[in-house]
């Protein structure tokens, strides 16, 4: 597992997300400081799969280098 480390967008905790089960990224909105960007993230239930979207306040561009990127 590959983990990456995210700001959330609403209460502004870090998050570490599973670079693994990031389905897609993309632009949710854009203020004056920030860009919201969703995360559709694929989780497991009991043998379900399951999506939700994280907001971050990342930039896209670091949002998606950071995803990227290879673990050691």
């Amino acid at each position: 597992m590959k983990f990456r480390m995210f700001t959330d967008a609403i209460s502004g905790e870090k998050i570490a997300v599973n670079v693994d089960k990031v389905l897609r990224i993309g632009v949710a909105c854009k203020t004056a400081n920030t860009t919201y960007i969703h995360l559709d993230y694929c989780i497991e239930d009991g043998g379900e799969k399951l999506e939700s979207v994280i907001e971050v306040s990342e930039s896209f561009d670091i949002v998606f280098s950071r995803l990227n990127t290879i673990a050691e």
